[in-house]
């Protein structure tokens, strides 16, 4: 290679869940910021629908934080990763799984 850079035809995805793309995390972003004034990891989970999907950030979330925790810089607010973490919401009623066991005959 002669020193060129290589760009993909298609974007980042980060979160897959979602079908998010690096591209739209940063856009985001830069709305949240813009019309809000402030950065806030539950409003940005709630405007980009990165880590609301099936694995719950599992498989995302730490390229969120690597991803904001560079634009922040950018805009020269430090700030620790662990504090771009939305919070966790647990089932309000935790159901056990012999109640889907049960079911798996019903035919549903």
């Amino acid at each position: 290679m002669s020193g060129e850079t290589h760009r993909f035809e298609h974007p980042a995805i980060v979160c897959r869940c979602m079908d998010v793309t690096q591209e739209e995390m940063v856009q985001a972003f830069n709305a949240m910021v813009k019309f809000l004034g402030s950065f806030d990891a539950d409003t940005y989970r709630r405007i980009s629908s990165a880590v609301t999907g099936f694995c719950q950030g599992r498989g995302c979330l730490q390229h969120l934080q690597r991803i904001l925790s560079g634009e922040l810089r950018k805009a020269g607010v430090e700030l620790d990763p662990d504090k771009l973490v939305p919070k966790r919401r647990p089932p309000l009623q935790p159901v056990p799984f012999a109640v889907f066991a049960s079911m798996e005959g019903d035919g549903q």
